[in-house]
Parts: C-alpha cells; structure tokens; sequence
C-alpha cells in the first residue's frame, strides 16, 4: 500500500526518530552505568545525606526542599545508589533525546551525546557534580528532560506532552530554586511565535 506523501513521509520521519532515540536512550544507560561503577554506591555531599537520612527515619527539618527526600524514598527497594543511578541515567537520556529531536542523522546525534558525555571528563567540576551532590544532578536530570518533552510537545503540537514538560520543570525547581532558568530558556522566541512574540508550541 502506497500512502500519500502528507501522511507517509511524516510516518517515516517519527519512525527514523524512534530508532534513533531508542539507540542513544541504550547509550546513555552504558554512560550512566560507566559513571556510576568507580564511586558505587555513590558519595554524597551533606544535603545529600540528610535527605537520604530523612528518607529513612521521617522529614524532620525545613531548611532544605524535600523533594529529594521523596526520590529516595520512591528507589528505596533499590538502595541507596538507586537515585545515583537514576539521576545520572536521566541526565544522559534526557540529553539523548534532544540530540535526537534537534538532529536527523543517528551519526550526528551520537557524536553529539559523546561530546557531551566529554565535556563531563573535560571538566571536573561537572564530574564531581554528579558523583557527589546528587540534588543537583537530579536537577539537571529533570531540567534536561523538561526541555527533550518541550521539543516533543512542539514537534507534535501536544498539550499533554507540554503538561509533562512543566511537570518536569517543576520537579526540578522543587529539587533547587536556581533552577526557573533552564525553565524560561525554553520560553524563548519561536520561528512561528504567536502574535505576542513567545509560544511554546508554533
């Protein structure tokens, strides 16, 4: 069966993209586990031991969100390098998929999420981030993947899928309040922007 080209060509692009994000997303979990393996369980800075702690025995101070508390708690059966893993995994998937969605060649998208995997071993800081001060890391994780469902809900022209961009968003500004920044970038002008100059979706 022969489709027309406004139906067929779109199919084949979504079905390219498919492929393309399921071989980076198995990319990124060898990434995170490469990450993960030298320091497994996971060091942890303060912050990140007392939500762990108040994951265990019950939320009993309010000078930090606890919202890293609560990721604790959900891959508690797991163990402790449960959220180490996780987080890690998030930052390099969610990344996966917005090489993915930006780039329509498999080859460039690789190069590109290995680029960015580089510029983890390139810079120390970055490493020892999300090693050891795991609420950052699982801000970046969440902040990261806000902005791969942003592009799928513009792609798509899907409100739900926008629903879980801002849900994301919010969990990771519930992780660390300096995170509204990586929120308003995806604010920014659109190519078809509505009469008002901004949209999320064109």
């Amino acid at each position: 069966m022969i489709l027309p080209r406004s139906c067929g060509e779109p199919a084949q692009r979504d079905f390219k993209l498919a492929g393309r994000l399921a071989l980076l997303v198995a990319l990124a979990s060898l990434i995170a586990a490469a990450f993960c393996w030298p320091a497994w369980p996971g060091f942890m800075s303060y912050d990140s031991f007392l939500a762990y702690a108040e994951a265990l025995h019950g939320i009993t101070l309010a000078n930090l969100p606890p919202m890293h508390v609560y990721l604790f708690d959900i891959f508690r059966p797991l163990g402790v390098g449960g959220v180490f893993y996780f987080q890690n995994f998030l930052i390099f998937a969610s990344a996966s998929a917005i090489f993915a969605s930006l780039l329509s060649r498999t080859r460039s998208a690789t190069i590109a999420l290995v680029a960015f995997t580089g510029l983890f071993l390139y810079f120390p800081t970055l490493l020892g981030t999300v090693i050891v001060i795991w609420k950052d890391g699982a801000m970046a994780g969440f902040s990261l993947l806000g902005i791969a469902v942003w592009l799928a809900a513009r792609r798509y022209h899907s409100y739900p899928w926008l629903a879980v961009s801002i849900m994301a968003f919010g969990v990771a500004i519930a992780l660390r309040y300096c995170c509204p920044c990586c929120f308003l970038s995806a604010c920014g002008p659109s190519k078809r922007a509505t009469s008002s100059g901004h949209a999320f979706i064109p």
